[in-house]
């Protein structure tokens, strides 16, 4: 599908969603054919990548309802008939909605989650649910992104033999491939911009809060954010600013900002492996080249910070779980009851096990309440950390590589420790956003973060976006 130089996506094959969205306006696209399209390339190359766990059966239905709007002139937005694909963490009606445990896929929820509801009133087609890394990567600490019981191993789509990283695996590895030209994640701490770095698309995760959580599995409550993958930031900034208002305007995203007179951060994360180094020393150059001024910062994230957020999760876990089971019918209503079904479930331990849930399923009512002043401590810090190095050093935000080039999966071994840039921001409760940034060889994001505001970070998002072009890797699927 033929696009412009300028809004070509270099990774989905897709027009930006603004582009898609004036074609099925012109008749020129319709939605029933945007939809097979996306439908013939899961056929195609899921079998081999294991991102998409269920298609939606009404997903033509959807298209052919767009296109009847489209037909009499009353589109409800943008979206209106866009493919989506949601992470199978998140409710949708109909369709079993699973956090890839085997134990909640005996019946689908009684509704949509909120994210789901506003994503139909936009026209949106629900196309289907993507796998993820099982409990968003929370039952153990041996495991491998991108597994779950219901839907085995997501994998890179650059490498199969790779990794695609977690816990929203599937979304990204779908918007790589060109399943969909949008999906819906959710983090807590670098479950969007980690597997978007890895597999080379844009990761979005907003402010928490900005995009409703309920329906959604959780980790925590406090901490977690429904975020966006697409194939530009264009895309996740239209796609944020429809779920977020009444009355969104077709084309509507932060403009560039212009790289002249910005400063920003260039954080060498440590423990990053010298091929990311090169990269960023890469992308600082083409930044710079673009106008922008890049200063080099140091970051130091004590340890108490990381323990004091570290065991809020773990207490938040508990009771942000079994709110959400409440709301299901025909599953286990306390992780007690999870951990002793995991035990007789054939496949759910048959390659990792459940320690984390184990160690929350320990904490007494005084671990809890210690742990609940812990969070407010850890986002205090956390945010004068993050302010206070964008005032020393005078930047409006930071920029730092987001993963590193993806690993071999190894169900033995599980994976090696992977440093990130992400737990600074999630501490903070501040947005993040990663855009591709590596030229040849396995993917590699940066990701922007610090300011408080989603439009703000994702108009710099932009800009860095337009000077960090780069051409499209190779995918072997």
């Amino acid at each position: 599908m033929a696009d412009n130089a300028r809004g070509e996506s270099r990774v989905s094959g897709f027009p930006a969603l603004t582009d898609l969205h004036e074609r099925l306006r012109g008749g020129t696209l319709t939605s029933t054919a945007l939809t097979r399209l996306c439908l013939d390339r899961i056929a195609a190359v899921n079998p081999v990548l294991g991102a998409v766990l269920a298609v939606d059966a009404t997903a033509l239905e959807q298209a052919a309802a767009a296109d009847r709007r489209y037909a009499a002139g009353t589109p409800l937005g943008p979206l209106d008939g866009i493919p989506v694909l949601v992470k199978d963490s998140i409710d949708t009606a109909g369709l079993a909605s699973t956090a890839g445990s085997r134990l909640l896929a005996v019946a689908p929820p009684r509704g949509d989650a909120a994210v789901v509801e506003r994503l139909r009133r936009a026209g949106a087609v629900v196309l289907g649910k993507t796998n993820l890394t099982e409990w968003s990567s929370f039952r153990t600490t041996q495991g491998c992104e991108g597994w779950s019981a219901v839907g085995g191993q997501t994998v890179n789509p650059y490498s199969p033999q790779r990794t695609a990283s977690g816990s929203s695996s599937g979304s990204a590895v779908a918007v790589a491939t060109g399943m969909a030209p949008l999906a819906v994640g959710a983090e807590t701490d670098g479950s969007i911009v980690s597997p978007a770095g890895i597999c080379g698309v844009v990761g979005l995760k907003p402010t928490p809060g900005t995009l409703p959580l309920d329906g959604v599995v959780p980790v925590s409550d406090t901490e977690d954010s429904v975020g966006l993958l697409a194939g530009r930031v264009a895309d996740a900034a239209l796609a944020l600013d429809v779920l977020t208002s009444d009355a969104p305007a077709a084309g509507a995203a932060p403009g560039p900002l212009g790289g002249a007179g910005r400063r920003l951060g260039l954080w060498r994360v440590p423990r990053m492996p010298a091929q990311v180094g090169a990269v960023l020393d890469a992308a600082a150059g083409s930044l710079r080249a673009a106008g922008f001024t890049l200063v080099d910062v140091e970051i130091d994230i004590d340890r108490e910070i990381l323990v004091d957020g570290l065991r809020a999760m773990y207490a938040e876990f508990t009771p942000s779980l079994e709110k959400y089971l409440a709301g299901r019918d025909g599953v286990p209503s306390t992780l007690a009851e999870i951990v002793e079904a995991n035990r007789a479930d054939p496949v759910e331990l048959s390659l990792f096990g459940q320690d984390l849930f184990e160690t929350v399923l320990g904490l007494t009512d005084a671990d809890r309440a210690k742990a609940e002043g812990g969070r407010a401590r850890a986002v205090e810090r956390a945010v004068e950390l993050l302010d206070g190095t964008l005032r020393r050093y005078g930047v409006e935000a930071v920029v730092a590589p987001t993963n590193e080039p993806a690993w071999l999966v190894d169900h033995q071994l599980g994976d090696p420790y992977s440093p990130g840039s992400s737990t600074l921001p999630a501490l903070a409760r501040r947005p993040n956003v990663t855009v591709p940034a590596a030229h040849g060889g396995l993917p590699v994001g940066v990701s922007l973060f610090g300011p408080a505001e989603d439009s703000r970070l994702l108009g710099l998002a932009l800009e860095a976006e337009h000077a960090l072009a780069r051409q499209p890797h190779a995918l072997l699927v």
